[in-house]
């Protein structure tokens, strides 16, 4: 009989990568810095998108979005003296849908686990739900960061390769430390490098000539960052039409970008404005949250704009 063990502290999902993702034994996920300053940086990206109106000053707006697009979902419940807030929590039950019915908040503030009954004293608010899971966008973001530094790193690579033009044949290892001695003196700047003066300049190994004008792609891979992470906004409603270098682009290509746009956009708002109004149990302070895209994004997705033409 196998047994999972799923530990709390589990916070980016480990337990579901190890289980579902399954990879070649000779090709190991990046877990560099350039990997972790992505994924951060592309969850920044989407915390700026969404907006919240009329959010109550007792709530914690940064608090909310973290916990709701790198959970799922977020619990607004009654915490008896403290009133109603929006916590990390968990939920069970089920109903004749398969969506839950139960909810619990447990917080370290807390004297007690605070419980009620759903769409009664207490609401799960999240942005995609389907089939009785509760989505995150972490696997959106780790997919993204990790092409990102894949690319980073080969352009890492061609740029200290564009410092090398020459290829030396070394006869031992003596004269392969010579060698190894001169690069480093000239990689550090040195204008002038004199060899030992007994060394019998006849008997020097030649050295190959590296083309670097033809094995440097530096150009190409900044295009391909630029590539992904414009595929990347588009997956989260970012018009990138007006970032597009191209001489032309034809109608039917622009409005096929506009159509990938909304696709997965308007679903997440319509389903987090969805839960929202169910706060109406709250009283008229909790009934008129609205969640937004971000009005100040130059290019952005616009729910009442069909065209899914840049805001004006």
């Amino acid at each position: 009989m196998e047994v999972f063990i799923l530990s709390r502290n589990d916070s980016h999902g480990v337990f579901q990568w190890d289980l579902f993702m399954q990879e070649p034994t000779t090709v190991k996920t990046l877990t560099n810095s350039s990997f972790h300053y992505h994924y951060y940086n592309l969850f920044n990206y989407i915390y700026s998108i969404f907006q919240f109106e009329n959010f109550p000053d007792e709530w914690d707006e940064n608090y909310f979005k973290n916990v709701l697009f790198n959970r799922g979902f977020i619990i607004a419940g009654d915490c008896g003296r403290y009133g109603v807030l929006a916590l990390s929590g968990s939920y069970n039950g089920v109903n004749v849908y398969g969506d839950p019915t139960n909810w619990s908040i447990s917080n370290a503030a807390f004297h007690k686990t605070y419980r009620g009954k759903l769409n009664e004293n207490g609401v799960i608010i999240y942005f995609n739900h389907f089939d009785h899971h509760y989505y995150n966008f972490i696997p959106l973001v780790y997919r993204y960061a990790e092409m990102l530094a894949n690319v980073e790193g080969s352009l890492n690579v061609t740029v200290m390769n564009s410092r090398v033009s020459y290829i030396f044949h070394a006869k031992n290892k003596a004269q392969a430390k010579t060698y190894e001695k001169i690069y480093d003196d000239v990689s550090k700047g040195k204008p002038f490098v004199v060899l030992n003066e007994n060394k019998d300049l006849d008997n020097i190994t030649p050295a190959e000539f590296f083309d670097v004008k033809n094995s440097f792609v530096g150009k190409e891979l900044i295009e391909v960052r630029r590539n992904i992470v414009n595929m990347f906004l588009t997956e989260i409603g970012i018009n990138t039409n007006a970032t597009e270098k191209r001489e032309r682009m034809i109608i039917d290509e622009v409005n096929a970008n506009n159509a990938e746009t909304k696709a997965n956009i308007s679903l997440y708002l319509k389903n987090i404005n969805h839960c929202l109004e169910k706060l109406y149990i709250f009283g008229e302070k909790y009934s008129n949250i609205r969640c937004v895209f971000n009005p100040d994004l130059e290019f952005s997705y616009d729910e009442n704009n069909e065209s899914g033409d840049m805001n004006e």
